[in-house]
């Protein structure tokens, strides 16, 4: 796993600048022999299916899912075949993907509810011993990081502990294969407090913003380059196993 942490420094400055480090450490959880079709869930406008076309790991293609009209149609512009659907009742009969990545997606599902539903879809969808790939917020010790994520306070966003996410996973059915904490405050402050204002202000068109985004962006992807044991990103690889 260090390998993996200290090869990220090639991943594509834009993506950097998005907050998006935790991308090249999910697609290292993916298998270059189980290449088959990926389902990303909660896809936004398509970045990471994007950032894998360029890898050629997923060899018989991509679906990306999300309840946004704004997003996927931002998402249909690379190209990408998209569905709109919620992750709670997933359009797809049984066993249809080999892959299916959840990032930074299962914080807005709220109630444990919708989470339960959400996993045994994954589980559904999913071809026996096929791959679960999940980022999402740490909550990390004494709530620091969820105290410091706007959407923690009105947005309803959900913080896990690494251990908490591990037992609803496995209750559903899935084997835990890996399991990663990594990124720190840094990441936090600039991108769940600083970055979505900036965006909405258009601040980052502005050079000097710009060039003052670039360097924080450097040093919130320095903090993913090692591993941290109460780091603000869980980064999970599941598999599913039958059920008995």
């Amino acid at each position: 796993m260090r390998k993996i942490l200290k090869s990220l420094d090639w991943l594509h400055e834009d993506l950097i600048m998005k907050g998006k480090c935790y991308y090249y450490l999910a697609e290292k959880f993916l298998e270059p022999n189980h290449g088959g079709m990926l389902l990303d869930v909660g896809c936004g406008g398509g970045d990471f299916i994007s950032y894998l076309t360029k890898t050629q790991l997923i060899k018989r293609g991509f679906v990306g899912l999300d309840p946004s009209n704004e997003e996927l149609n931002t998402a249909k512009k690379t190209n990408i075949t998209v569905v709109k659907a919620v992750a709670t009742f997933l359009p797809f009969k049984n066993n249809s993907f080999e892959n299916i990545s959840a990032l930074e997606m299962i914080e807005h599902l709220g109630s444990n509810e919708n989470i339960t539903k959400t996993f045994n879809e994954f589980y559904r969808v999913l071809q026996n011993d096929g791959v679960l790939i999940i980022s999402t917020p740490n909550k990390g010790k004494l709530l620091k990081y969820a105290f410091l994520d706007p959407g923690f306070w009105f947005g309803k966003h959900r913080h896990f502990s690494i251990d908490e996410l591990d037992k609803m996973i496995r209750n559903i059915g899935f084997e835990i294969q890996e399991k990663l904490l990594s990124g720190g405050l840094i990441y936090v402050i600039f991108y769940y407090v600083l970055y979505w204002r900036a965006r909405k202000y258009g601040l980052l068109r502005f050079s000097p913003v710009r060039a003052f985004w670039q360097r924080i962006s450097k040093l919130a992807q320095s903090e993913y380059q090692k591993a941290n044991i109460d780091g603000c990103t869980i980064i999970l690889k599941a598999r599913k196993s039958n059920k008995i």
